[in-house]
């Protein structure tokens, strides 16, 4: 059983290496890695910024929602306030004319 095992798991580790014959074929395939591990860190940078944008837009829309519930929380207080001034105007314009 472990004779077979050998030759399968020779042929299963070499099969995976560089195939190049000659100094110049080796230099190409290196090159050939280089650009194509180039690319995927590219790749994996514009995905990053891409996910970096994302979350930045998403924090700015909350923040948004919030300055709007603030901003109809200081509207309503400053109604209540405009309408507590109408009174307080009403009341001292009912005493002056009393007076």
């Amino acid at each position: 059983m472990k004779i077979l095992l050998l030759p399968i798991l020779a042929a299963l580790a070499l099969a995976g290496c560089n195939t190049a014959e000659s100094p110049a074929e080796v230099s190409q395939d290196v090159r050939d890695a280089r650009r194509d591990a180039a690319q995927e860190v590219n790749v994996a940078r514009r995905d990053a910024a891409e996910q970096d944008a994302a979350a930045n837009r998403e924090v700015a829309d909350q923040r948004a929602d919030s300055a709007s519930v603030a901003l109809q929380s200081v509207e309503r207080e400053i109604s209540g306030l405009d309408r507590m001034a109408q009174r307080v105007q009403c009341a001292f314009d009912f005493f002056i004319h009393e007076a």
